[in-house]
């Protein structure tokens, strides 16, 4: 899973950048009339819901350049629409596009939206982006949702910063491309971390510093 993620966070990460303009533009390059117009209504009634849309042209683009038949291109973007609106119910904010974002992520990996929840109750004024992209980074990494969760909830509550939670996200994504077992991986990196934590930390802000990391792992 992790192979897969990669490839397709970088892909994604190259439409991101020209997100905004495809959003404006509506223009699904390589699509015919009839999945154009499909597509651009899904982007209008989840704009319609003060949804954020760059995530819906961008994973339709995504499947446009794998050459994905035109139904499944059309599902693909319906699908990350309703996963959007879930995400904002899961964590209750009608403002962080990130949060937001993030929390699609997460469910397109099956992570239930009772996780999005519990973290979002962790930190009910702050951004969770990056624990939100960590947690999803864990799960592509083998890490069991309920498990990963549970990680990333205690180090919130200790007080790890942003810095602190990306690394953790990131090395164990490497042990595990180096033939590790997720959990383990992840409880390891875990204990290493936590002499660093205070054992009752209070909830730091640098959780909503931005990172490109702080996107988190996509998937089409």
């Amino acid at each position: 899973m992790s192979t897969r993620f990669a490839m397709s966070t970088l892909v994604v990460l190259a439409f991101s950048a020209r997100g905004a303009r495809a959003q404006d533009s509506l223009v699904f390059k390589g699509a015919d009339r009839e999945t154009k117009a499909a597509l651009a209504k899904i982007v209008a009634e989840a704009s319609a819901r003060g949804l954020p849309t760059a995530p819906i042209v961008s994973k339709a683009q995504f499947a446009l350049v794998v050459h994905a038949p035109a139904n499944r291109i059309v599902a693909t973007a319906q699908a990350v629409a309703d996963r959007l609106d879930a995400s904002r119910a899961a964590i209750a904010t009608d403002t962080l596009s990130a949060d937001i974002t993030n929390g699609e992520d997460a469910l397109s990996f099956k992570i239930p939206k009772e996780i999005l929840t519990r973290i979002h109750l962790v930190a009910p004024n702050r951004s969770i982006a990056v624990p939100l992209a960590v947690l999803t980074q864990l799960v592509a990494s083998d890490v069991p949702a309920e498990h990963a969760s549970g990680i990333v909830i205690r180090l919130m509550r200790q007080g790890a910063t942003s810095t602190q939670l990306l690394a953790l996200g990131n090395n164990v994504s490497s042990d595990v491309q180096r033939g590790a077992r997720g959990a383990e991986s992840a409880d390891i990196r875990l204990r290493g971390l936590t002499p660093l934590l205070s054992p009752g930390g209070a909830i730091n802000g640098d959780l909503t510093t931005s990172s490109p990391a702080a996107t988190g792992p996509r998937k089409p």
